[in-house]
This record gives C-alpha cells, structure tokens and sequence, in this order.
C-alpha cells in the first residue's frame, strides 16, 4: 500500500485500490466493445459523499437492468470514504464515480474513482439540441455508460459556445440536458419534466424538489414544450457536479431573471445539506 500512496490519484478496482493508470478492460468486453455497463457520479463533501443511499438505489436499479449488480451499500459507502482520505479529499469537495462494466466472461468489474470537481461558472450558457432523446428506450432513464449521443449533442452545445444543451424526446416535450436535469421558473413556481419524458431520475433533481416543498415553493412535474422554455422567467440546471447552477443564455438570448431569490434559497439550503 506504501508504493500505491505515491501514485498522485488512484482508484478502487474489484476489492483493492490501484493507481489509476491500471488496465480495466479488454478490447473485446461488452463493457468496451457495446457500451454494456452503468455508471453514477455524486459529490463527496468533507470527506462524506453526498446523498450516497439515494445514489446507491439507483445505481443498483440501473445495474440490475442491465444483468449487472452493484456493491453492497456499506462496502461502497466504505470504499468511498476511504478513497477520498487517500486522494486528499477529506476535507475538500471532490467528484466520486463508480461503473459496473460487464466482461467478456459474463462477470463484471466495479471501478470506484475519486478526482477533482471540474471548474464551473455558476451560470450557464444553453442551446436546444436537435438530437433527442428515445423516452421508450430500454435505456430510458439509466445511467448508461452508452453516453455517445449526449456526448456528441454537447460537443456540438460547445461548438455554438454554450456548455449544456437540452433535449427534446421524440414526442417534441423538453427532457434534460445532456449531463443535467432541467428546471424552468414561471410566477414563483417550478416546473421540470416528469420521469416518463425519458429524463434521467437525477438524485440532486430529486433533493431539490424536496427542498422547494420545505420552502413551500410550488412545483409541477408535467410535459413542457419548447414554448415553456422560451417563455419561462427563469431556468436552471441540477446535477451533482453543477449542484444547482442558474441558466443565463438560451440560445444566445439573457433570460429575464437569473439566478433570482428562490434559487438562491434552494442552493443555500442544498448547499448547506451538503457540507453538514
């Protein structure tokens, strides 16, 4: 273990940590070769990651769609902890992910990674993507590590000099962003695409909607329209990385409000639920 502490980052492979440079894969694995694997990333706070049973629920449901099967909770929790101390993370804030690849042998492999959060500004720049979103994929809603088609519609967000692009389903309602969930502000009320438009049941989503009933902030989970968007006062995105990060161009255009007092609340209170 004393050579492996000199390895500036490493990881969790399988039962034992490893400097992260160490083979996963082979080339003719499904977990390589069809994309055959799940992966979550949440944020790791002061040593504690964050809203782990939360995460630990979906990653085992997703896995097990896929004839795969997540850690058993406590290891994971203890594995995570564990990384962190070892990568310097104990009392800094940093990004923890954990795949489940199949192999070519009809085993799995689980990777645990602990790095650091990559830098944000706390407003983002958005455009509509014209790639969509199968809400009846048997992948709908999992956190695949078949990423290639958010992957390439962000790619295309970064060419138009935005960081996030947000996606319709094929029935023309708004679904998410491709690493994100979506958020829409009108009157002082909250709004966000349900489950059944194929978007990602995203954890932090899940706490803010929690947060907003503790505010007594109103929310409606329903089918949006690009015409929701556009009219909306104000827009945000969530995720474990970006936590609740305000909207301030859609397509090119400064929304009305940005970053107003209800999500400044809701941040506050998550952030703060983050930290404790």
């Amino acid at each position: 273990m004393s050579e492996m502490l000199r390895d500036p980052n490493f990881c969790w492979i399988d039962g034992e940590f490893t400097p992260s440079s160490s083979t996963l894969i082979t080339s003719m694995d499904p977990g390589l070769s069809v994309g055959l694997g799940v992966f979550d990333s949440l944020g790791g706070y002061a040593g504690k990651p964050f809203e782990l049973e939360k995460h630990h629920k979906r990653l085992s449901h997703d896995a097990a769609k896929c004839g795969l099967a997540a850690p058993e909770y406590t290891e994971l929790q203890e594995v995570l902890v564990e990384l962190m101390r070892l990568n310097g993370f104990s009392d800094d804030r940093c990004r923890l992910r954990v795949s489940i690849y199949a192999l070519a042998d009809g085993v799995q492999t689980v990777v645990v990674n602990a790095t650091m959060v990559p830098t944000r500004s706390v407003l983002s720049r958005v455009v509509i993507s014209p790639y969509k979103v199968n809400e009846f994929s048997p992948l709908a809603g999992v956190k695949s590590t078949s990423y290639a088609g958010n992957s390439l519609a962000l790619r295309e967000a970064t060419k138009e000099g935005a960081d996030e692009a947000i996606m319709l389903n094929t029935r023309d309602h708004l679904c998410e962003g491709t690493t994100s969930n979506l958020f829409l502000l009108k009157n002082g009320e909250l709004y966000t695409p349900p489950l059944s438009s194929g978007c990602l049941p995203g954890v932090t989503r899940g706490t803010v909607l929690e947060i907003a009933n503790e505010l007594g902030v109103i929310y409606h989970t329903g089918d949006l329209t690009l015409d929701d968007i556009y009219q909306c006062e104000e827009a945000f995105l969530t995720s474990s990385l970006r936590e609740i990060q305000s909207i301030e161009q859609l397509n090119g255009n400064v929304l009305p409000v940005v970053d107003g007092e209800i999500v400044q609340s809701l941040r506050e209170v998550y952030q703060g639920r983050a930290w404790q």
